[in-house]
């Protein structure tokens, strides 16, 4: 018999019930920590991408530059930071190695997935190519 408990938006509750669970004996697990943008899909347990429901396939280090621009949606980061924060290069080094791997994203997942912020950095896109926010006029 399997048992399904749904614990949403508060991992560290959904952390505790596993964790109480395996100590009664039970097999447990915490599933769906994967990331979503519209038709993007990241599983982190898997490393797998999808897009519009087709997997692609990412190199190591653009799957980790995604899941770092999915995780927070709404960041511009510059290429400096990137390259401490998925690169783990403390100096900068490098910064032309960004752009080799958002051109690379781009490519294998369509132009709109990586917005560039000129003269700062990257952010995420919106896959549909809409905005999403909203305008104000002054």
């Amino acid at each position: 018999m399997t048992t399904v408990l749904v614990v949403e938006d508060e991992p560290s509750i959904a952390d505790a019930v596993v964790t109480r669970l395996r100590s009664e004996g039970f097999e447990a697990r915490v599933e769906g920590d994967g990331l979503r943008h519209e038709d993007l899909e990241l599983d982190p347990s898997t490393r797998r991408v999808h897009r519009g429901g087709h997997e692609v396939h990412l190199t190591p280090i653009e799957f980790d530059l995604l899941a770092h621009l999915l995780a927070r949606p709404n960041t511009v980061f510059r290429r400096e930071r990137l390259l401490a924060e998925v690169w783990g290069y403390a100096d900068g080094t490098g910064p032309r190695t960004v752009d080799s791997h958002v051109r690379a994203l781009r490519r294998k997942l369509g132009e709109d997935v990586v917005r560039t912020v000129h003269g700062v950095g990257y952010s995420l896109g919106s896959p549909t190519g809409r905005w999403t926010g909203s305008a104000r006029s002054s």
